[in-house]
Formats: C-alpha cells, sequence, structure tokens
C-alpha cells in the first residue's frame, strides 16, 4: 500500500473514498495552513519497511485564553483536512462524540458498512470492526466535540490508521499524541475571510471589522453572513453595532447580559464580539420579523442534536432568513445551530416575557416535526422519534425550572408528543431514559395540572410499565427495604411497606415492581373514582396493575384481576380490542409463570392469532406473544414446537430490534433453554452467547449501572434461568 505522505496531490482529484460521511467543506474557508500542514505531517508518520503506515493520532484544540471564546473553527479544520487530504484515504468517517453512546452509534453504522457479516451485541461488532481496520492502514477516522471526559473503552479504534480528535485540551491530551492548538486567525486572513463573504468590502473596511468583532473564525463567519443575507454595507453594519449597543438600550442590555455569561475572560480574548454579532443579528430579526425571532429562540431551548426539517403549509418554517443570516445550517441530518450561537441566544433570553415567547417557539417547533406521529407507533416512525427525542428532554428540562412561564406556554400537542417519546424510550429498550423523562413529567404535569388530569394519570401508568419491563434496584431510591419515590404531586407517595418476600416461583421482588404497583393503585383509584369500573382507561390500569401484583409475588391477585378485567374488555370492546388482547397476554403470561401450562396455551394460541391477523405478524405484540406462547408450549412437553416459534422471534428481534434489546435478549434465552430441552444443552449456550455475548457473566450480583450496560443487567434479572441453562436444565 502506498503510504500517504507520498500521495499529497490525491486529495485535488475530486474523487472521495468509497467510505465517507464527512459534511461538504466551508466554501469560505481561509487560513490554517500551517495547522493543516501540522496536522499531515504528524498523522503520515515514517513508513515501515513493508509500506505500511504507522499509527498517529492528533488532537485539535482552542489554544490558552481561547476555550470560554470558542469558535476558533476546530471542526472546520478537520473537515478541510479531510477534503484537501482525501486521497490519502479509501476510508474517511466522523463520529459524533459528544458522549460515548453517540460515538458508538456512529461506530456501528461504519461496522454496517465494512463487515456486514459481523452481527450480535455492539461489542462484538465493534470487535469486528476494529478486527477489519487492523488490517489495513488506509482510514482515518474523526471524533468530533470531545469536550468531557471520555474513555472511549470499546470505541477505541487499533493503532493501524489515523485518528484526529476535536475537543478541550485536557481530555483529548490524555488520548492523542499530538495536539494542534487553535486561537485567532491571523489579521490578513481575517479580512479575506470577510471579503469572501462581503465581496464587495474593501480591505480598510473589512480590516476595521475584524478589529471590532475580533478575529475568531465563528465571529467573522457570522458577520460575514450577515452583510450577504442583508446587503448592508460593512460601515453600515458597525453603526448597528455601535447603535444597538450604546448605553441605555435595550439591544446593549442583552448583549451586556449575554457577554457577562462568559465572564471577562470571554472579553479579554477577544470573544466579546460573538455574543455582539449574535444579539445583533437577532435584534435585526426582532424588528423586521418577530416570529422568526420566536423560532430562533426556541431553537436556543433545543438539545444540540440537528433538528428535523418542519414544514407547515408547504413553508419550511425554520429556513429562509435564518439560512440567510448564517444563524442556523442545514444538512443531510437536518438543521443545526452552532452551540455557541445557541449559548449566547440562551444568555440573552433575559425577561419573563423574552423566555415565554422562546418557549412558545420550541414547543411549536416539536409539535410540528411531531404532528403526524400517533399512539402505538411502531418501527416506522422509530427513526423520527429518535431525531425528536433529545429535544423533548431538553425542553421538558427548562419545563422543570420554568415556574409559571412553562405551565402557561405547555401546549397538550407537546404533552401528547412527549407521551410518546417516553412510550418509544419504553418499546426501544431505553428504561433509564424513558425513566428519566418520565417521572420529572409526572410530577410537573401534577403540579401543575393536578393529580387527576388524564395527561398526569397516563404519565404514571407508562412510568409504570418501564419500571416492570427492566430498571432494577439501582435506578431507584431504596432505605431500609423501602420504596422512596414521589407520588402524583410531588411528594412523597404512599408506603408500600416492607418489601414483600418473592412468590413461591417468582424472582425476588425489586423496588422498581413496588414503585410500579404504587403508581399503577394511585391511577387505578383516581380513575375509579371519576369515570367507573367499566371504563376503558380505568381497565387499562387494572390490568397493569395486574401485572404489578405478578411482579411481586402475589400472582393469586395478579390472575384473579387479569381475569376480572379481560371479561369487562370483552364484553365491552371485543375480543379483537387491543386491550383486551393486552390483558390476555398478560393473563396468559402469568399462568405460564404459575406452571398453568394448558390454559396459558389455549388463551396465548388465540391472542397470538388475533394479534396476527389485526397488527401483522412482524407487529412487536404480536411476536412477544409468540415469545410467551413458546414458553407455555416448552412447558407442556412441546420443545420443538417452541424452538420453532423462538428461532422466529429471536430473527425478527434481531432485524427489527438490534441485539441488545430487551426482547432480543429474551428470545435468545427461550431457544436456548428449548435447546436444553432437547438434550442439546451445548448448543443452546452457543446460541445464547453467539446472541448475547460473554460480558454478561460475573454481574450477577452487582450488575453495572449507566449507559452501555443493559445487557449486564438484563443477565442479573434473569440469572436464575441462565444458571440453568449454564447446568444443562
Amino acid at each position: 500500500m502506498t503510504a500517504p505522505e507520498t500521495m499529497q496531490g490525491a486529495g485535488d482529484s475530486g474523487r472521495l473514498p468509497p467510505v465517507w460521511n464527512v459534511r461538504q467543506r466551508d466554501p469560505h474557508f481561509v487560513g490554517r495552513d500551517d495547522e493543516l500542514v501540522r496536522i499531515h505531517r504528524a498523522l503520515r508518520g515514517a513508513a515501515t519497511p513493508d509500506g505500511a503506515v504507522g499509527a498517529r493520532g492528533v488532537g485539535i484544540v482552542c489554544a490558552a485564553g481561547a476555550d470560554e471564546a470558542g469558535g476558533v473553527g476546530r471542526s472546520e479544520l478537520a473537515v478541510e483536512y479531510a477534503h484537501r487530504y482525501h486521497g490519502c484515504y479509501r476510508l474517511v468517517w466522523w463520529v459524533d462524540a459528544q458522549t460515548p453512546a453517540r460515538a458508538e452509534s456512529c461506530l456501528l453504522g461504519l461496522a454496517a458498512i465494512l463487515v456486514p457479516a459481523v452481527t450480535g451485541p455492539g461489542t462484538t461488532v465493534l470487535r469486528g470492526l476494529w478486527a477489519e481496520l487492523a488490517r489495513r492502514a488506509d482510514w482515518l477516522l474523526i471524533y468530533d466535540d470531545v469536550d468531557a471526559p471520555l474513555d472511549l473503552g470499546i470505541a477505541a479504534p487499533p493503532d493501524t490508521g489515523h485518528v484526529i480528535m476535536i475537543g478541550r485540551a485536557p481530555e483529548v491530551g490524555r488520548l492523542m499524541p499530538t495536539l494542534v492548538e487553535l486561537g485567532d486567525l491571523e489579521r490578513a486572513d481575517s479580512i479575506r475571510l470577510l471579503r469572501r463573504h462581503d465581496t464587495r468590502a474593501g480591505e480598510a473596511e473589512a480590516a476595521l471589522l475584524a478589529a471590532t468583532v475580533g478575529d475568531l473564525p465563528l465571529a467573522l463567519a457570522q458577520a460575514g453572513r450577515f452583510l450577504a443575507g442583508t446587503g448592508l454595507s460593512i460601515a453600515a453594519y458597525l453603526r448597528l453595532l455601535d447603535e444597538w449597543h450604546a448605553p441605555g438600550t435595550a439591544e446593549a442590555a442583552e448583549a451586556a447580559e449575554a457577554a457577562g455569561a462568559a465572564g471577562a475572560a470571554s472579553e479579554a480574548s477577544g470573544g466579546g464580539g460573538l455574543p455582539r454579532i449574535v444579539a445583533t443579528s437577532r435584534a435585526w430579526l426582532e424588528r423586521d420579523s418577530p416570529a422568526t425571532a420566536e423560532i430562533l429562540d426556541g431553537l436556543a431551548f433545543l438539545a444540540t442534536a440537528p433538528f428535523p426539517l418542519v414544514v407547515a403549509d408547504g413553508v419550511d418554517v425554520i429556513g429562509g432568513e435564518l439560512l440567510r443570516l448564517g444563524l442556523v445550517w442545514r444538512d443531510e441530518a437536518g438543521i443545526r445551530v452552532h452551540p455557541l450561537v445557541r449559548k449566547w441566544l440562551q444568555a440573552g433570553l433575559g425577561g419573563e416575557e423574552r423566555r415565554r415567547r422562546a418557549l412558545r417557539g420550541a414547543l411549536r417547533l416539536l409539535t410540528l416535526a411531531g404532528r403526524d406521529l400517533h399512539d402505538g407507533a411502531e418501527a416506522g416512525h422509530w427513526s423520527h422519534l429518535t431525531r425528536l427525542e433529545p429535544h423533548v428532554r431538553a425542553v421538558s428540562a427548562w419545563m422543570d425550572t420554568a415556574g409559571p412561564a412553562g405551565a402557561e406556554a405547555e401546549s397538550a400537542e407537546f404533552r401528547r408528543l412527549t407521551l410518546l417519546v417516553v412510550g418509544f424510550l419504553r418499546r426501544s429498550g431505553r428504561y433509564e431514559d424513558g425513566r428519566g423523562l418520565s417521572g420529572p413529567v409526572r410530577c410537573r404535569w401534577a403540579r401543575d395540572l393536578g393529580p387527576d388530569h388524564p395527561d398526569v394519570l397516563t404519565a404514571a401508568v407508562v412510568e409504570a410499565s418501564i419500571l416492570l419491563d427492566g430498571l432494577g434496584v439501582d435506578s431507584l431510591g431504596v432505605d431500609g427495604g423501602r420504596a422512596t419515590e414521589t407520588g402524583f404531586g410531588g411528594a412523597p407517595a404512599p408506603s408500600a411497606g416492607p418489601v414483600p418476600a418473592a412468590g413461591p416461583t417468582g424472582p425476588a421482588v425489586t423496588a422498581a415492581a413496588v414503585t410500579a404497583q404504587m403508581l399503577l393503585m394511585q391511577a387505578h383509584s383516581r380513575r375509579l373514582r371519576t369515570l367507573g369500573p367499566d371504563h376503558r382507561e380505568v381497565l387499562v390500569v387494572a390490568s397493569s396493575l395486574a401485572r404489578a401484583h405478578g411482579e411481586i409475588g402475589d400472582r393469586g391477585e395478579a390472575v384473579r384481576l387479569y381475569r376480572d378485567t379481560l371479561g369487562r374488555q370483552r364484553d365491552r370492546f371485543g375480543p379483537d380490542d387491543p386491550d383486551t388482547l393486552r390483558s390476555a397476554h398478560g393473563l396468559g403470561d402469568i399462568l405460564a409463570r404459575l406452571g398453568e401450562f394448558a390454559e396459558a396455551d389455549v388463551l396465548l394460541r388465540d391472542t397470538h392469532a388475533r394479534r396476527a391477523r389485526r397488527c401483522g405478524t412482524d407487529h412487536l405484540d404480536t411476536q412477544t406473544t409468540a415469545l410467551v406462547l413458546g414458553v407455555a408450549l416448552r412447558g407442556l412437553g412441546l420443545p420443538c414446537e417452541a424452538r420453532v416459534l423462538h428461532e422466529r422471534v429471536l430473527a425478527w428481534a434481531r432485524g427489527q430490534l438490534g441485539y441488545e434489546h430487551p426482547q432480543t435478549l429474551d428470545a435468545a434465552l427461550q431457544l436456548a433453554l428449548d435447546l436444553v430441552a432437547l438434550g442439546e444443552a451445548g448448543r443452546g449456550r452457543d446460541v445464547f452467547t453467539e446472541v448475547i455475548g460473554w460480558e454478561v457473566f460475573g454481574w450477577f450480583d452487582e450488575p453495572p449501572t449507566g449507559p452501555g450496560t443493559s445487557v449486564p443487567r438484563w443477565a442479573a434479572r434473569h440469572r436464575t434461568e441462565i444458571a440453568r441453562l449454564w447446568s444443562g436444565g
């Protein structure tokens, strides 16, 4: 293989590498030639005798004193390097490393291209990716936004290729052998940058503007885009900066507040230019288009992740003026606001009325983006919900501290979208994220709307379902065997007493199940009091409460409540109603756990057939019932039939939900137990470890917490079945 240092002209060919996901280069990029050369020299290294290139890594960081001001163009420099030297590589991949989860997701996307045949848990797939990269030296990975302490762990690549890491010096310095520090541009480059944006500008006036706003690329780019978007001359723009920031004006107060948020260090380093520029652009919008200014303020409340394109009545809600002024930009992922622009917009949100309008803008964007979603949305909607979820979480966090302004701004449509996101997190197996959103939302709504409001009660039911589906003791406050969760109004919930002992055939009770039971008992009591015993919503809660009874070991009460609820639902709504089928599935599940396999088999066969007719065989609910039906069949001494069902469920779950979804893990475990029953214990253990991996072992006593630990925690909840698998029955 030809070493990159011998191919410096290859980047001019115009043909991008076969594997590439880097965004378009900035057409206005100027300067940084010395830094680009330093990066290239540090990466290319010396060729080994066989012609391969030794591993090299470079970190791009802010120079001392530029951190707070920011906007030095770290990411833009990496983009420019990738485009300028792309001919040196056959693979260049951009990794969003703001969090370990995002980094892993980006790398799994690369693995799907390079090693599509490697399947299994994320850790297994990444090992396959690293094995492939270890065999080649023609690749460059660019980790962006490493601004928090990051232990790459499984996301750390092999040492055969090149890595660029963009972030803060302390964190990146621990990981990269070479650092390239960026600060202000040279004044000549600042002038060139401004004149590229505004070709009318003379050198002297461009120099004056550069001196006024500072020589940081982001501040200059924002000023240049404003000039290009408005058609103002530099002289007129400078007058605006002076007039709108003169002492005593509202704009001056806003800019001072924004600048004060960064502290004196920012001003001393020249960062004060960016808040002035952002405040001026925002004031321009306020004068000419208040509705657009409200949308811009709303974007400041959203997360840093890309926001979907929003079209209402054929009109792009976010584009237009905001794009022309450079306050947002658009790429394939959606609409983006630079984090520092977002920071200064937030800093300028002074006054109750301004914050209230900003919240309204954010809520309008979110409700428009989610208007076509519906309750029970399946995988077809999951990609859109995935994009909206960080923004719903960000706005909800603002709502928690907004007080009356938040209560006034929050709409029924936003509450509906929030419940859809929580339901999506539950269905996708992200239980901790789901509860992290649902708990504060439930308490806030109870405070603002009252404990009997339908949305409060729905939030409680969904939260309880999340708890029953997968959260363990580590996720709750537990003191002396008592759950310490809050109730509907934010006050401590009535104590459930000591955690009861597990039933004779049930697992150990977790604080999660007890808390879920308390939430459901309160929700059932409140709905029963206002709606009556046969109302649909009352019966929905009763069905969930029956499940909670079963999880805490009171399976006799679970069966009684399931039978009563199922009978009422069949009479009122018919046997094919989704809520009826949900209760039928729950009763079949609890009967199978009690060893009543014959009755469970009849009930689950009927439920499976009805769900398949109603929703299709590929629906999550249909597959869930098939999973439990297989358990009943094995209990009846029909492991061959159980095996066929569980193989189908496992294949479906792998393809639709991924290897780490609880449905996939459950199907793999049940298929392995089928094989044990068929006398193929060794094959069963192979199936289990092929899907789930070896990492689950050793965590049975103290399962880990935090992101990326869902599989070991799942294994800890199924230690009895896994032990049976390893003992051969």
